[in-house]
């Protein structure tokens, strides 16, 4: 319940042994210029393992 709760409040997605405090996974880029504009901002996110993987903590 509170994984949904999170994911209504923040927009990021959770894993599956996802806890409260953990980040969440963001998601994809839909299009090419979403990952080239992505790209530049990789220092805001937690881990950035690849370009579909990426870990945020919410705010």
């Amino acid at each position: 319940m509170r994984a949904l709760q999170f994911t209504d409040r923040t927009g990021l997605n959770t894993p599956a042994d996802w806890q409260p405090g953990h980040p969440g996974i963001v998601k994809p880029p839909a299009t090419l210029e979403e990952l080239k504009a992505d790209e530049a901002k990789k220092g805001e996110y937690t881990e950035y393992k690849r370009w579909y993987l990426r870990l945020k903590k919410a705010e």
